[in-house]
């Protein structure tokens, strides 16, 4: 009989103090796809020169859960070989449950590279805010579980977890305790609480905390419609192991029909009693002529178990131009009932840019009027600019005339939430969907690689060239830059566009924009109330112009988000 093998060791220390002072062969932060970097990551990018920020910038980061990443620190001031970065994937569909792949992927790589110790921060106890004791339970136990099933694994035999907070060291310790391993693999515990407190950086809001018990992302409703062959395609996309689809002849007579009646019925009706009235009609033949001659798959009911909340509609290159937030079921706009988003189907690579880190503050961008002939679009950028600094938002205006330089400049220096334009969008068919500035056009292509990128883009293009009155004639001259520009902008990596897909009335616009705003600024993290999500903030938004302006204002379902609508900032 072979002689039973002794437990191997693994000593785990939970010191006070600061992650940048740590010594070990390896420093381990995390990285959420999309995000800045912040927290402890952001304190070693500083140490690394900005090379995080870099990688993320260019898209070379793999930030998918689990994935990992190993960084030269020789020539940085850091006691420490190497910084291992670990994924923790898309913040919004991040599932507290899954910490425990994160430890398993950091032993993998342990094993992989030989590394015998390492320091760490908490994983999940930061921008996730998962529970200390139940983030520091879900790690330990992924470790201990590679530990005993990788061999190559055997190497690595001490792990510090350094916290900020001396009020955080027991809760993670507890956390620590409760973990349940193999027997192979025998849990040395030590705590470590003389060391003092780094100074705190500048302070950052978090997003709102992770329900213990549930994944991030909300409760929602997302429908698939698209076009396969000749076909219309619905589809209610699920988290289960099937999509429920159905298909049906595209119904493209309907479509020009509809078309023209909104045209001429809706958005030249000088009735507003009429238009109203002739909005609901379209709105319900739309929903008829796409959503229900396949449904199948029973949309009806899923809407009505939703009762509210949040409806994510996926297009194509094809659907993306149908009026979806005119859509209309049983007397009641799909728009108005639930935060309405869009998601594009693209055939083409994008990107997880880099994004500010959420602050107190809003700080937005306003471009108005660039090229100084859209005496609408300055009074709009200027409302907009009050609007937001009586919200007690970081406004950054570039007024007429606006050249690229200054653009790029106000780009590259600010990192903001925001960017809104009010002027010209232009469709070029090499570029692309661009915004046009005084001297040159600004394209997604130019915002492909700068460091960080707005979360939010408003554009209120199409209006604005409206009032200039050179497109009159044609209320849906802008929509082709604009449907252009939001490929364009998604694919370079930012998060949420808005745009009009018709022609706005210039004081409706407005109406529209400062209650966008209103929402988004109602509740800062400072107050310790969340943020309106930018979803509800379009609602809302909706909801502002129909106050105003009365239901036969067309303006309040011209405007489309594409994003998650649950998004926060």
């Amino acid at each position: 009989m072979s002689p039973r093998r002794a437990p191997r060791p693994l000593i785990v220390r939970v010191v006070l103090g600061d992650i940048v002072d740590a010594e070990a062969s390896v420093i381990v932060v995390n990285h959420f796809s999309g995000l800045a970097p912040s927290g402890a990551e952001r304190a070693i990018d500083r140490v690394l020169g900005g090379a995080i920020s870099r990688l993320a910038a260019r898209g070379a980061l793999e930030s998918h859960l689990g994935a990992t990443h190993f960084l030269p620190a020789a020539n940085a001031p850091l006691a420490a070989e190497s910084v291992l970065l670990v994924g923790l994937g898309e913040p919004e569909t991040f599932v507290p449950d899954r910490l425990g792949e994160v430890g398993a992927a950091m032993v993998q790589a342990f094993g992989a590279f030989r590394v015998r110790d390492a320091a760490t921060i908490l994983h999940g106890g930061g921008t996730a805010r998962v529970e200390r004791t139940r983030a520091a339970r879900l790690l330990l136990e992924g470790m201990l579980r590679a530990l005993a099933q990788l061999p190559e694994a055997a190497c690595f035999r001490e792990l510090v977890i350094v916290e900020r907070e001396q009020a955080a060291l027991e809760p993670i310790l507890a956390g620590l305790r409760a973990a349940r391993g193999p027997a192979s693999i025998r849990l040395h515990l030590e705590l470590t609480d003389t060391a003092p407190p780094a100074a705190p950086e500048t302070p950052e809001t978090s997003p709102p905390p992770v329900d213990p018990g549930e994944p991030a992302l909300p409760r929602h409703l997302r429908i698939g419609l698209t076009v396969a062959g000749s076909d219309l395609k619905v589809t209610v996309i699920g988290l289960g192991g099937f999509d429920p689809a159905a298909t049906a002849p595209y119904p493209a007579q309907m479509e020009q029909t509809l078309l023209r009646n909104l045209e001429t019925e809706v958005l030249r009706e000088p009735d507003p009693a009429a238009r109203a009235t002739r909005l609901e009609s379209i709105g319900a033949q739309y929903y008829t002529a796409f959503m229900g001659a396949a449904d199948t798959v029973g949309i009806p009911a899923e809407l009505a178990k939703l009762t509210s909340g949040y409806l994510v509609v996926r297009v194509d290159r094809a659907t993306s131009a149908l009026p979806i937030e005119l859509f209309c079921l049983n007397g009641r706009f799909l728009s108005r009932d639930y935060c309405l988003a869009r998601q594009i189907e693209l055939n083409a690579p994008g990107r997880a840019a880099a994004l500010p880190p959420p602050r107190a503050r809003l700080r937005v961008l306003v471009i108005g009027d660039p090229r100084g002939d859209l005496p609408a679009a300055s009074a709009e950028a200027a409302a907009v600019e009050h609007a937001l600094r009586g919200l007690g938002a970081d406004v950054t205006r570039l007024p007429a005339p606006v050249t690229y330089a200054q653009c790029s400049a106000a780009l590259d220096d600010g990192e903001f939430d925001v960017v809104h334009y009010a002027g010209h969008a232009r469709f070029d068919p090499l570029r692309g969907g661009a915004l046009v500035l005084a001297d040159r056009d600004l394209t997604a292509e130019d915002l492909a690689t700068r460091t960080h990128l707005p979360r939010v883009l408003f554009a209120n293009a199409c209006y604005s060239a409206q009032t200039a009155g050179d497109d009159a004639d044609n209320v849906f001259s802008g929509w082709q830059p604009t449907r252009d520009l939001v490929s364009g902008l998604l694919r370079s990596g930012v998060r949420a566009f808005i745009g009009a897909c018709w022609a706005v009335d210039d004081v409706a616009a407005a109406t529209f924009a400062r209650g966008f705003y209103a929402a988004l600024g109602a509740a800062a993290p400072a107050s310790g109330a969340p943020r309106a999500s930018i979803g509800e903030a379009v609602r809302l938004a909706r909801e502002a112009v129909i106050r105003e302006h009365g239901p036969g204002q067309p303006a309040w379902a011209a405007y489309a988000l594409y994003g998650s609508p649950w998004s926060a900032l």
